[in-house]
């Protein structure tokens, strides 16, 4: 799927995806961390506006395609900021 296509499909699925965290999750406890970057852009400010917890500041890497040491240190950094361990993870 090109780049344009997922940002296409994630946007037009935000809207049940916010009902479907509402639906599972409580929203002030729920704590989401947003993995690659047409996810994070689309996603994140949506999210906190909606009062989502949004753990990550920046993008974290898809651990696929050779991205896999990105995206360890970018969980675990977003993980240490709030005081979590990593090392259960990896």
């Amino acid at each position: 799927m090109s780049s344009i296509q997922k940002v296409k499909r994630i946007s037009s699925k935000l809207a049940s995806l916010i009902q479907r965290i509402r639906e599972v999750y409580d929203t002030i406890a729920t704590q989401i961390a947003l993995i690659s970057s047409p996810v994070f852009s689309i996603c994140a400010n949506a999210l906190r506006q909606e009062g989502f917890r949004v753990l990550n500041n920046q993008m974290i890497d898809f651990p696929g395609s050779g991205r896999q040491r990105e995206f360890r240190n970018k969980l675990s950094a977003t993980l240490r900021r709030i005081g979590e361990s990593p090392s259960a993870l990896f």
